[in-house]
């Protein structure tokens, strides 16, 4: 009777160490959903957080749809500070002061520093890898565009894709002409805005 109740033991032990192993091993859920869409329906979507689409006219062009300014600008600005900005270092990622005094100096604010967002995988790759050569903290926003682009396996080299913002400008009291004029870029669909990919 005692060899029973062991084995039955060693066999409880056993079954639990196997689901356990079997949990840790299961792929974790995509953090992202990102959904397929077409120009019409990325057009018609109206987001209440940042929505991510597959642009099925082209599936390397990943867009994000924002539902503010404030939001792009958080998760972008600083990759538009290295990528496109004029007049700020190309060779290296601002800190959030130096981001912060730049936005000023325009005469700008988070939501109105840069609008309709254009950058290819290997920008963005190079973005990251210049941000941790420099120990620069990332916000959690562009954590969580990291963590984007980890799933897609973005972060590699040779990737040929982009991805394009497009702001929910009209959900914005602070509208400009520029963020109207980003807004058309956005009506005009990401068939013809095309990043460098």
């Amino acid at each position: 009777m005692p060899l029973r109740r062991g084995v039955v033991a060693a066999l409880a032990v056993a079954l639990a160490a196997a689901s356990v192993a079997g949990w840790l091993l299961w792929p974790a859920p995509p953090a992202f959903r990102i959904e397929t869409a077409t120009e019409q329906q990325i057009r018609e979507d109206v987001p209440t957080s940042l929505t991510v689409f597959r642009f099925s006219g082209n599936p390397h062009i990943l867009v994000l749809d924002f539902a503010s300014l404030l939001e792009q600008g958080r998760m972008l600005n600083r990759v538009a500070a290295l990528v496109e900005k004029k007049g700020l270092p190309h060779d290296r990622v601002l800190g959030e002061s130096e981001l912060e005094q730049a936005i000023q100096a325009q005469g700008d604010t988070d939501e109105t520093f840069y609008y309709a967002h254009d950058y290819s995988a290997a920008s963005l790759a190079r973005f990251f890898a210049l941000a941790d050569r420099g120990h620069v903290a990332l916000d959690p926003e562009e954590k969580r565009l990291r963590a984007l682009l980890d799933q897609l396996g973005w972060l590699a080299p040779g990737v040929s894709a982009g991805l394009i913002s497009l702001p929910a400008a009209g959900a914005d009291r602070t509208l400009t002409k520029a963020a109207r004029s980003a807004r058309s870029t956005r009506n005009a669909g990401p068939s013809r805005h095309r990043p460098d990919c």
